[in-house]
């Protein structure tokens, strides 16, 4: 088990007592415990939130033994990314939510479970776009720079990348960046050599100039 997995486990558990315990200082912080310490800001704010999207989440990020139930919860969380109904609260959790899971997908060796974090991401992404935040494109090629050297990685992105502009026929989140998302697909383009990679980048530039012309 990996020391983040670890920490995510100790401070769930520590989190469903200190909430049981009602031990929050009158001042709303939460309180000071060992299990706490060296949590990430991102962390924090997802397993603060007592959302049905957050104890989703929270379900994905604890290291299930089996691979089974693990790809159970992931696929969960999934579904109720897919509801319509559940916008508002995916987009209070979306940039923690975000950068937690793609340090999971860096993180686990099983290509089953990476492509299934990936479709999370997507998911997200979508919901992102959807409701008129442009900041996931921005995010999502951030990520791919820091996976540059892996291209599996890097085509589970992309991916997750075409998955989010589903609907951008509909609502043109991505008018005033296009430039530069076409810019850095046709980078990646260049220099590919994986296929599938390649597959999915054309893919995702076609998607992309059926939408917007000028690409």
């Amino acid at each position: 088990m990996s020391s983040y997995s670890s920490r995510n486990n100790r401070y769930y558990d520590s989190m469903r007592q200190s909430h049981g315990n009602n031990s929050r200082s009158q001042s709303g912080n939460p309180v000071d415990d060992d299990n706490m310490e060296g949590m990430s800001e991102d962390l924090q704010k997802i397993f603060d939130d007592d959302s049905k999207c957050a104890r989703l989440l929270k379900k994905v990020l604890r290291d299930e033994r089996s691979f089974d139930l693990r790809v159970q919860r992931i696929q969960e969380f999934q579904a109720y990314l897919e509801k319509s109904d559940s916008s508002k609260f995916i987009m209070k959790l979306a940039e923690p939510a975000l950068n937690v899971l793609f340090e999971q997908f860096q993180e686990r060796s099983h290509e089953t479970i990476r492509s299934e974090l990936a479709h999370c991401i997507g998911l997200i992404g979508y919901v992102m776009l959807n409701e008129g935040n442009p900041k996931f494109a921005e995010w999502i090629f951030e990520r791919l720079n820091e996976v540059r050297k892996n291209d599996v990685q890097k085509q589970l992105l992309v991916s997750a990348f075409r998955q989010s502009i589903q609907n951008e026929h509909e609502v043109l989140c991505l008018t005033d960046h296009i430039q530069h998302i076409s810019e850095q697909l046709k980078k990646i383009l260049e220099s590919v050599v994986h296929a599938p990679l390649m597959i999915a980048v054309t893919d995702t530039i076609i998607d992309l100039s059926r939408i917007y012309p000028q690409v």
